[in-house]
């Protein structure tokens, strides 16, 4: 595949040409060795109203982190939105929840929120909130001042005005919670603007809603998972995901002791899943500010036996 869209293109048509053959959902998995990597595939397959359960947690775009970085590109693009306020505000330390909800309340009700968070007076606030509100004000304001700029790199600044200190206070795993972040900002990069970002995010959720509803209807539904949670499972049909270098096996494990042998085993476990069809999937580049990043294959395809049919997808012209 030429890159993650296609990758998520090519497994969306193809399950819905299995399930056309009479294969049902629930007897097809997607494996993948982070849960970013399922990102572009989880919007491919919302778009074609494809049901699908995550057996390793939520969906992308309803994981704690994500919505924190969509709250602060909301404020920016609607800053009398009181839900986003609340969300950013009560992750930044030395404001409360109350104290969160109160001004989240007061920004909203104002004509013009931004200048009233750069002018630093708050009714609720007193002592220790209103400095920790100053100082909250201080590293979001640059980021206003870009509003500007393409979504990919805002979801970036996000990052660099604040965020990324945040993340270590609230999350344990706060280091594949950032790199789902820079997945998403490289998705990002695709859209021109924020209004289009954001109002793609929102056709997504509908539509996702409405899927939902089906899933409890007929309980029918395709399953993804990382590689970890899919141990000791099988399907009737497998594809793994991102067997690129640094992707699977992960870069985090390749500067670990014996982290190769570990990632070796991963993908051993991913590979028996299959009960009749399998799928391994590579894609040849991925977007990175704005450039375009050529990826090597992974060194297990290598490692496989040469029977294997070997497939190249090729660009819709």
């Amino acid at each position: 595949m030429q890159d993650p869209l296609q990758q998520a293109q090519f497994v969306a048509q193809r399950v819905a040409e299995l399930h056309a053959d009479g294969v049902a959902l629930d007897k097809i998995a997607v494996l993948y060795r982070a849960h970013s990597h399922s990102m572009e595939l989880q919007v491919e397959l919302t778009k074609r109203q494809i049901p699908y359960v995550v057996r390793s947690g939520v969906r992308f775009f309803e994981q704690a982190h994500i919505k924190d970085v969509l709250a602060y590109l909301r404020v920016l693009h609607n800053p009398r939105d009181g839900l986003s306020w609340q969300r950013l505000l009560r992750l930044q330390p030395g404001i409360g929840r109350r104290s969160a909800v109160a001004v989240a309340e007061e920004l909203s009700k104002e004509q013009a929120p931004l200048k009233k968070l750069s002018d630093g007076v708050f009714e609720n606030l007193r002592g220790r909130q209103a400095r920790a509100m100053s100082e909250f004000a201080g590293r979001f304001l640059p980021l206003v001042s870009a509003s500007g700029k393409e979504p990919g790199r805002l979801v970036e600044m996000v990052l660099e005005c604040g965020y990324r200190d945040i993340l270590p206070l609230v999350y344990q795993n706060f280091s594949e919670r950032e790199e789902d972040i820079e997945h998403l900002a490289r998705y990002a990069e695709k859209y021109d603007t924020l209004a289009d970002f954001l109002a793609e995010l929102h056709l997504l959720e509908a539509v996702g809603a409405e899927t939902l509803t089906l899933d409890g209807e007929r309980e029918e539904a395709l399953v993804l998972s990382t590689v970890h949670q899919a141990k000791g499972l099988e399907w009737n049909v497998v594809f793994v995901l991102g067997l690129c270098e640094g992707w699977f096996p992960h870069s985090f494990s390749l500067s670990e002791e014996g982290g190769l042998e570990e990632e070796r085993r991963l993908f051993y476990v991913a590979i028996t899943r299959a009960r009749d069809e399998l799928y391994l999937c590579s894609p040849l580049a991925s977007d990175k500010g704005n450039r375009l990043v050529v990826m090597r294959s992974s060194r297990f395809l290598d490692e496989i036996h040469p029977a294997c049919e070997r497939w190249a997808v090729e660009r819709a012209r």
